[in-house]
């Protein structure tokens, strides 16, 4: 008896020794993950323009654009798990020091604040798998300037629409930012922060190697996402930029628009 109650010992050990590892292993990629080294969200980047630049963090990565004050994109990948995670939203709005020719400012939104949100383009709510990823992306590099209702209503849907896509495929990748134009007057603030006329979404799903691209004028309408959708082709000639330049079958992907492929109920 005593072997035996010896043997079921050692099996309830090594099974609870287990469960904790396996734990420790769920809780590794968000803490040790880092967007530099994500060799297949590098591959969903925008193909880099003469004089642009990557700036990384550590939930997401970005090109800034000078002359807008804003990023010309931001990526990112988001996964189930991290849909779920726990930090709360610092709402530490400040400066990106590590954007070489300085971010906009607070002091650039606050006269216009109760005309224009500083509006997320990676979503805060996509950050809370990590304390350090929640407090970047209150990171002015990573703002623009959004009319209130836009903010609160058709851009906070489509966050949730591409929230439900990571529940559903577990791993997408985003990439998502304002329709930016030489011409562009409408600016805000000292620094001259452009108040763009539109912004898009591009999402790509490892696992169905299917992507999609959502454009959508800055004005609050009652539209469902596929009535935005359109294919990242068509997309590339609005905003000038290459996306998922090194994913293979590229061609293909961005030359068709499959809203039934993204339907999220699986």
């Amino acid at each position: 008896m005593k072997s035996t109650a010896a043997y079921f010992v050692a099996i309830v050990a090594s099974m609870l020794l287990m469960a904790s590892c396996h734990g420790q292993e769920n809780q590794l990629p968000s803490a040790d993950y880092n967007t530099q080294s994500d060799s297949l969200l590098q591959q969903c980047f925008p193909a880099l323009r003469d004089g642009e630049q990557i700036v990384y963090h550590k939930g997401y990565a970005l090109v800034y654009s000078e002359q807008h004050e804003q990023a010309t994109w931001v990526a990112y990948m988001l996964t189930r798990q991290r849909v779920y995670g726990k930090h709360q939203r610092s709402n530490d709005f400040r400066e990106d020091t590590s954007i070489e020719t300085k971010s906009a400012q607070i002091y650039d939104y606050k006269p216009t604040s109760g005309t224009y949100a500083r509006g997320h383009l990676a979503p805060a709510a996509d950050m809370k798998w990590d304390a350090v990823a929640m407090s970047e992306s209150f990171l002015l590099s990573n703002m623009s300037p959004q009319k209130h209702a836009f903010n609160d209503g058709l851009w906070n849907n489509l966050e949730n629409k591409v929230r439900e896509w990571a529940k559903s495929f577990d791993t997408i990748y985003v990439i998502t930012g304002p329709v930016l134009h030489n011409d562009d007057s409408i600016c805000i603030g000292k620094n001259k922060v452009t108040v763009p006329s539109a912004y898009y979404k591009v999402v790509y799903c490892p696992a169905t190697h299917q992507g999609i691209a959502l454009l959508t004028p800055h004005e609050q309408q009652p539209v469902k996402w596929y009535e935005l959708a359109i294919t990242i082709d068509e997309l590339e000639e609005i905003t000038g930029l290459d996306f998922l330049h090194g994913i293979s079958d590229q061609e293909a992907i961005e030359s068709e628009v499959c809203t039934r492929c993204w339907n999220n109920k699986r």
